[in-house]
């Protein structure tokens, strides 16, 4: 019993550092990711940035930075995926993060294994 005890109090001193965890959001940005959600429900895994600022807009939220403040909270605490990093990125929110990662590991293995191929290809003399 101790030391569940001490795993709590671990676990609420982590959680208690955490930016995500302390930071106040509105109620219009968690309104906004139902009605994301039930496109996921409906097996949507993937959003255009602009479909999700049409919904945004339902919900008052107008401006595509607090859209992409929205985005990048969801994204940090791992509902969704959503980078700003780049033009491709940042056109596209991913609703699915589960799919997500398992796109991601097969595009990996596939380019290592494609690497793989051509260096024995080439090592073979072909």
């Amino acid at each position: 019993p101790k030391t569940i005890v001490n795993f709590h109090e671990s676990i609420l001193t982590d959680l208690e550092q955490m930016d995500d965890v302390q930071c106040n959001i509105s109620i219009r940005w968690l309104h906004c990711f139902d009605e994301l959600q039930s496109a996921q429900k409906v097996g949507i895994r993937f959003l255009p940035f602009d479909n999700v600022m049409e919904c945004a807009a339902l919900f008052g939220i107008n401006s595509s930075k607090e859209v992409k403040s929205m985005l990048g909270f969801f994204n940090d605490t791992g509902l969704l995926c959503y980078s700003s990093l780049s033009e491709t990125t940042k056109k596209i929110v991913i609703m699915d993060a589960e799919c997500f990662t398992e796109a991601y590991a097969l595009l990996t293995s596939c380019r290592q294994a494609t690497s793989g191929m051509r260096e024995l290809v080439n090592s073979a003399g072909l």
